[in-house]
């Protein structure tokens, strides 16, 4: 609102996630796009038919611009928005803004980026809360279940703990059967496939893979690769407790190892 920025078409689709605004004049920008712009022109070099909108807006979809607006003033070559534009713009599915007059482009540029920049911080701030979170339940008298438990309230990412060759040991409440056997079934077909464990970190598919112990995994730790900001600043403070648990438990196994041993021997 305090920009004064007008939607022209597209209101349905004002839930774009916008990643920058750039600038461009070009007539076929969409190369030189990432995908996300809040793509700004004068339309100094478009022709203002038809066909020529349609064409443009459509290499800019393509581009993955999330949307596309155009500049007016008196000084710029249009004081109102081109009904070709506008017509183009609502038969390809891209929104359409008009930026006033008294507004420059790097007005919007710098509100976006102000913006971003916020929730980035925003971001950060539930991120140390969450992990000050993790940290605390890592002393529970049951630290495995209590830590999944902690990470399904501040993600929807699934994690699995599992041992060496592919047992479930521990999962996040709420995730089903499939899905751990699913996540489980990377390390089985890993290690029964070439006999080979996986180490450090892996990305298989939707799911990252971090391995727990240097040489010989004693665990692994598998978790749903798509999270929201918070949780991927999180996530590495999830895996640091998950192996401080998995080590835990291993050398506080050992005594009883060993005297199975000597039993055996």
């Amino acid at each position: 609102p305090e920009l004064g920025l007008r939607v022209v078409t597209g209101h349905d689709r004002l839930d774009a996630v916008v990643s920058m605004a750039h600038v461009s004049e070009l007539t076929n920008p969409g190369e030189w796009l990432r995908g996300g712009e809040l793509l700004m022109t004068v339309g100094l070099l478009l022709t203002m038919d038809l066909p020529s909108c349609r064409a443009y807006l459509l290499d800019c979809r393509d581009g993955g611009v999330s949307a596309v607006a155009i500049g007016l003033g008196p000084q710029l070559p249009y004081q109102e928005c081109p009904e070709p534009l506008r017509i183009a713009a609502d038969d390809v599915g891209v929104a359409l803004l008009e930026v006033p007059a008294e507004v420059p482009f790097i007005a919007v540029t710098k509100w976006v980026f102000a913006t971003m920049a916020e929730q980035e911080r925003r971001d950060l701030d539930a991120a140390m809360l969450a992990n000050r979170r993790l940290t605390q339940v890592a002393t529970a008298s049951t630290p495995l279940p209590a830590l999944l438990a902690a990470w399904a309230e501040i993600s929807d990412s699934d994690c699995v703990v599992c041992d060496g060759v592919g047992r479930v040991l521990a999962r996040t409440p709420g995730t089903s059967d499939d899905a751990a056997s699913e996540m489980s079934g990377i390390v089985r077909r890993t290690v029964e496939g070439d006999g080979r464990p996986l180490t450090g970190w892996s990305l298989h598919g939707r799911f990252e893979v971090h391995a727990v112990g240097d040489h010989v995994p004693l665990a692994y730790i598998i978790l749903g690769a798509e999270m929201n900001p918070v949780a991927r600043h999180s996530s590495t403070v999830l895996v640091s407790l998950l192996a401080l648990e998995v080590e835990r438990r291993h050398v506080a196994a050992q005594p009883e190892r060993q005297r199975r041993a000597s039993v055996f021997a």
